[in-house]
This record gives structure tokens, C-alpha cells and sequence, in this order.
């Protein structure tokens, strides 16, 4: 994404949902440009369309509307992205699916750029790496930062928000624009072949795994169970006490950027989607006794 907006000289603002990780942000003010963000919508959870083009028309600034596919969701966003082509013809649209199961082919789409991970704690994880389908037309090359002491760098700016997580602080930019990244990577030459090997694994484990949480109520769509196992409950914090009691781990939502963190963007339902939901593993790390076990203290303690 470093290596898009500089290979494209792009400037102005970005403009994205508020739940989504740090790290989007800090690239684009890194790579040169002012950042915004919008909330999601009340029960499909997915970036509010109606407030993204709101804001598209009251701001003319805004040069990338970056997508974010809350928990990988993968419903058909064409007939969206085509009517805001229309509207607004030089409007970047980068589509970020880096909690989605990647594609193993290269993909049709109406965006730019679509952004696919295959990071630590991704769906197809191999902990490291990213791809990307671009759009004929852009360029791409790549960046080089400083490049030394980048795990130290990178291990900062994961402390560093924690500690403004927990403390209620706003973020520190002073660690989120330090070179704790290297957008010249290259991935070794069998790069594509560990992806299409860990994929075919992992749509086999995470089947076992999903057929046993849906025992469980109140889940989100199967369109968004990609990367974890999306539950709401009314009594979070007493679920996710009990499982780790019980030797299991699961974790909640992002915490929103807005609300005085990233900037003071009111985002109620995002809010309100970090105080109700469960992500249940479903990875390599997650065996299918374990989620078993899993559903067995969630049943016991759930308020669903």
C-alpha cells in the first residue's frame, strides 16, 4: 500500500472505516497523506455506505477510499464501488480483504488495488508476506526506509498501542511514523506456492472447526467467519475471563480510531460492536478439542 501511493504520487486525504488496524493509517500518513475515517453500519458491520459518500461529496480532498472488509467479510461489493466510479471519477477505491481467504488466481475487480495478507494471524498464515490484484494503468515500484532495527521498530509500535489501549491515550505518532516497515521486501520465488499449499490446509481445518462453533447462537454472517468466528454475546468481558480460565484464548474487536485515539470521529457502531463480539480462533493454533472446550464454557457463561 507504501509502495502504491508513492508509485502514484498520490496526495490529499484517505478515507476509511474507523475499525481497522493502526498500522492502515500510519501507512498513509507515511507515505504522505492526511488520513479520515467513517463508522460501520449497525448489523451488517461493514463500512457505512450512505456516510462514505456523504463525506465523498462534502469533501473533495479525499483521493482514496480505502475499503476495509470487516473480518474478511466477502459479500459482492461491485454494484457500491461502481456507483461511487461514477460519482466520482477520481476517486482511488482500494479494497482491503487481508482478513479474507486470499484468492489463489488472480481476481476481477472494480477497485485499484485489492490487498490481500498472509501475515501472522491471517487466515492463510505463513507469518509474513502480503499480495495485491492492481488495476491496469497503475504504476508500481518499489520504496526503500531506513531498513535497520526494523523488528525493534515494528515491536514498538505494537507496544505502543497497547499501552494507548489500555490507558485511553491518543496515539503516539511519533512511534507510528518511525520505519517500522520495509516496502522493499521481496518474497522468496516460491512465495505463491506456500500460499495455494497453506490455503488448501486451512479451508480443510477451518471447516472442522466452524462446524463445531455453530453450536453456538448469535453468529455473524458466514460471509465475515473467514478469519475468526464471529459471535455476539451481552456479557463479553465474563466469556472471554472464562475461557482464558479454562486455559482457551479468544480476543475482541479493534478498537475504533475514532473517539479521540486516531482523531475525535464519533463511531457508535463501531463502539458498540467492540463491546458485544467474540472472535473465536479457528487457525492452526486452534485444535478442534480446543474449540469444543470453547463451546462448552461459552454455552455455560454466554448471555446471548
Amino acid at each position: 500500500m507504501y509502495n502504491f501511493v508513492r508509485s502514484n504520487a498520490l496526495t490529499g486525504t484517505a478515507l476509511m472505516p474507523a475499525n481497522i488496524c493502526e498500522c492502515v493509517p500510519a501507512t498513509y500518513r507515511k507515505a504522505g497523506m492526511d488520513i479520515a475515517f467513517c463508522d460501520i453500519t449497525f448489523g451488517t458491520w461493514e463500512p457505512d455506505e450512505q456516510q462514505i459518500t456523504e463525506i465523498l461529496a462534502s469533501r473533495p480532498k479525499i483521493r482514496v477510499l480505502h475499503y476495509n472488509r470487516t473480518y474478511g467479510d466477502t459479500s459482492d461489493r461491485t454494484s457500491f464501488f461502481r456507483a461511487l466510479r461514477e460519482r466520482f471519477p477520481r476517486l482511488v477505491i482500494i479494497d482491503d480483504a487481508c482478513l479474507s481467504i486470499p484468492p489463489t488466481e488472480p481476481q476481477e475487480t472494480l477497485a485499484d488495488l485489492v490487498l490481500y495478507s498472509t501475515g501472522r494471524a491471517k487466515p492463510v498464515s505463513l507469518g509474513f508476506g502480503a499480495f495485491a490484484d492492481l488495476r491496469k494503468g497503475w504504476a508500481y515500484k518499489l520504496y526503500s526506509l531506513d531498513g535497520s532495527d526494523v523488528a525493534e521498530k515494528d515491536a514498538a509500535f505494537d507496544q505502543s498501542i497497547k499501552c494507548c489501549h489500555a490507558k485511553h491515550l491518543p496515539a503516539e505518532w511519533d512511534v507510528l511514523l518511525d520505519d517500522w516497515m520495509d516496502p522493499s521486501g521481496v518474497p522468496p520465488t516460491d512465495y505463491l506456492e506456500q500460499v495455494k499449499q497453506e490455503h488448501k490446509h486451512i479451508l480443510h481445518h477451518q471447516a472442522v472447526i466452524q462446524d463445531i462453533y455453530a453450536k453456538l447462537p448469535n453468529a455473524l454472517p458466514a460471509s465475515m467467519q473467514g478469519w475468526r468466528y464471529n459471535i455476539l454475546v451481552r456479557n463479553l468481558q465474563a466469556c472471554l475471563d472464562a475461557l482464558f480460565a479454562a486455559g482457551l484464548f479468544a480476543s475482541h474487536h479493534y478498537m475504533s480510531l475514532g473517539n479521540g485515539y486516531f482523531d475525535d470521529t464519533k463511531t457508535p457502531n463501531s463502539d458498540w460492536l467492540e463491546q458485544h463480539v467474540i472472535n473465536l480462533f479457528e487457525g492452526n493454533e486452534y485444535t478442534p478439542e480446543m474449540a469444543e472446550q470453547t463451546v462448552q464454557v461459552l454455552q455455560d457463561i454466554g448471555r446471548f
